[in-house]
């Protein structure tokens, strides 16, 4: 799968296949062999890379990642495929007003729904969850507010750009 990670300023794009011990990584057209592990909840990791062991403390601070590798402290924000083309569907730059419409960012199943109108919910809320390609998306709020309308029903199929809900 292709990962999008913004490092302190610095974008790097990268493919990562196989899972936990097994892990392939394609950055800048060089392929790496990894391993990484939970060594200690929730945050301390250890990552083998390309026969070298490294000890990797990862904290999640509202989506922005906080690494600490060799000493070394940085800043990441990863997406995947799936919540870049969200977020390039996603409204920006509206301050907290209005109204926000949230579409869907791929054809989908709905698969739930965790809020109805009226609603008041906090920014990051899940508000539904939209099953693509074999995988569940949450859609989260992007603003705190009110739930204005949803436009869709637990179970329905719809299309990209499909009007999900409104947020007031």
């Amino acid at each position: 799968m292709r990962y999008y990670a913004q490092i302190d300023g610095q974008m790097l794009e990268m493919d990562i296949e196989g899972e936990g011990d097994d892990l392939k990584v394609v950055l800048d057209g060089e392929t790496l062999v990894a391993s990484l592990r939970l060594v200690s909840p929730p945050s301390l990791y250890s990552l083998i890379l390309d026969n070298q062991s490294h000890e990797v403390f990862v904290e999640n601070r509202n989506g922005e990642y906080v690494v600490m590798i060799a000493g070394e402290l940085c800043h990441a924000k990863v997406q995947d495929e799936r919540a870049k083309r969200l977020a390039a569907v996603t409204p920006k730059g509206h301050a907290n007003e209005g109204e926000v419409v949230i579409r869907a960012p791929m054809p989908g199943l709905v698969i739930s729904l965790d809020v109805s109108p009226g609603d008041v919910v906090e920014k990051g809320k899940g508000l539904l969850v939209l099953e693509a390609m074999k995988m569940q998306n949450e859609l989260r709020a992007p603003q705190a507010g009110t739930i204005k309308s949803v436009n869709v029903q637990q179970g329905e199929r719809v299309e990209n750009g499909r009007v999900l809900l409104v947020l007031t």
